[in-house]
């Protein structure tokens, strides 16, 4: 059974259990820990959190590494480089986005979903505009490699839909609508302010795509 709807800031009971229908450990919800919207209910939930983020982090090093050595011993060609900039910019974007749910979801329910996919437009436009300012890296392929790798990469990572979604689901009719117009505005906003100010400051007429 999923998660009922719920004014905003009130805690979850009524959600499936955690780890695929079993007893949960320490009684928290699978929302609770998934999306981050209510607090530990005892010692043995917050060490296990803890001992995730190690793991999550552990993971992440270890494919890094792996990613690195694997395409370091291969003669790259453009697009190979390209697919490299990818892997290796996508789990620190990834990590972030769990970071920032574990962090702040919690105060006020979806602040570190809202952050994630802000930071991911503010990003995405500072690589545009900055970009631009550099002739789109037009003499140095790997330069435009790297930049879209970055930007598919870390802020496809980092921004997330999926989770917005479900805090619209959680959230109460009133309070969904206020999150989802908030969160809507804010990243067409960054985004707008960022390249229009590139725009209205440089004479520019176009930024890289």
């Amino acid at each position: 059974m999923g998660c009922q709807r719920r004014p905003w800031g009130t805690c979850t009971p009524q959600c499936s259990p955690c780890w695929g229908g079993g007893p949960s450990r320490a009684g928290t919800t699978q929302c609770e820990y998934l999306h981050g919207s209510d607090k530990a209910q005892d010692g043995e939930a917050s060490e296990l959190l803890v001992s995730s983020q190690w793991v999550f982090s552990l993971a992440f090093l270890g494919l890094l590494v792996s990613v690195t050595a694997l395409v370091t011993a291969l003669n790259l060609s453009l697009g190979g480089q390209l697919l490299f900039f990818v892997v290796i910019w996508a789990p620190p974007g990834a990590l972030l986005r769990y970071l920032l749910g574990v962090w702040l979801n919690a105060r006020p329910p979806g602040a570190g979903t809202y952050l994630a996919n802000i930071l991911a437009c503010a990003v995405t436009g500072a690589l545009m505009a900055g970009g631009a300012a550099a002739g789109c890296y037009a003499g140095s392929p790997w330069k435009q490699n790297l930049v879209k790798g970055i930007s598919v990469g870390f802020c496809g990572s980092l921004s997330t839909t999926s989770t917005f979604v479900a805090h619209l689901h959680e959230f109460a009719f009133g309070e969904a609508l206020i999150y989802f117009l908030i969160s809507v505005v804010s990243a067409q906003g960054v985004l707008c302010a960022i390249l229009g100010g590139y725009l209205g400051s440089s004479g520019a007429s176009h930024v890289c795509a």
